[in-house]
């Protein structure tokens, strides 16, 4: 294979992708407030629950319900608020990569060109597809069995995606992925079991779907097979 194996460019997202962004951004976005709604929701309900036992006993008088009110407020405003600044951030940045995708109307097109320099490296939660990215470096993807991911389910599961040529699209920062297909000859399956998976996902670097390792085909491939 003389081409750089693979490669991306920012293109115009085709209809069918504008339309999933807009889902997306609405999906996330109203997971975000909706947290924090749940959250609110069993505040009241438990207070709730209080107030109705106290009606039905009389067993809480006023000025224990303004302790109880003020000591549980003292207690559950702070979780709150630590709750939103935990997981505010990471969510917030998911969503402004949506809409700017959706304002400029622009996605990333990834293409890779596959030979018999992969292995596929099947984990407890799906399946590792590790290949060359270009001559120094290799392309790591995650194939999740738990998500509902289609490139484990629908192309991986089914033997559809051993073919030479695969494309798929993301999000521009590439936090989302849009889309996938295999096509072109036929690529055999080249599947190598690894000792420890664990112990290999942290000697990677703990690399996420989609990372590059500036790591050598040659050298990962002696890599796994050592601790196959």
């Amino acid at each position: 294979m003389t081409e750089v194996p693979y490669t991306t460019a920012t293109v115009p997202a085709p209809p069918e992708l504008r339309a999933q962004l807009e889902g997306l951004t609405g999906q996330h976005a109203g997971a975000a407030r909706g947290g924090l709604r749940q959250m609110a929701l069993v505040v009241v309900a438990v207070f709730g629950a209080i107030a109705l036992l106290d009606l039905a006993f009389g067993i809480i008088e006023t000025a224990h319900w303004v302790v109880l009110v003020l000591g549980s407020a003292i207690l559950l405003v702070p979780m709150l608020l630590i709750h939103r600044r935990s997981s505010a951030p990471e969510a917030d940045a998911l969503i402004d990569d949506l809409r700017a995708d959706l304002a400029s109307g622009l996605v990333l097109r990834h293409t890779l060109l596959r030979d018999e320099r992969h292995a596929f490296v099947p984990h407890e939660h799906g399946v590792i597809h590790l290949c060359p990215a270009d001559p120094a470096r290799t392309l790591f993807l995650d194939l999740s069995s738990v998500t509902g991911d289609p490139r484990h389910d629908q192309w991986y599961a089914e033997g559809l995606i051993d073919r030479a040529r695969w494309t798929w699209f993301s999000t521009t920062s590439g936090a989302v992925q849009l889309g996938f297909e295999a096509d072109g000859a036929p690529v055999p399956r080249r599947v190598i079991d690894a000792a420890d998976e664990t112990a290999l996902f942290e000697a990677l670097g703990s690399p996420t779907d989609g990372d590059v390792i500036a790591r050598p085909w040659a050298e990962m491939e002696a890599f796994l097979r050592a601790g196959a």
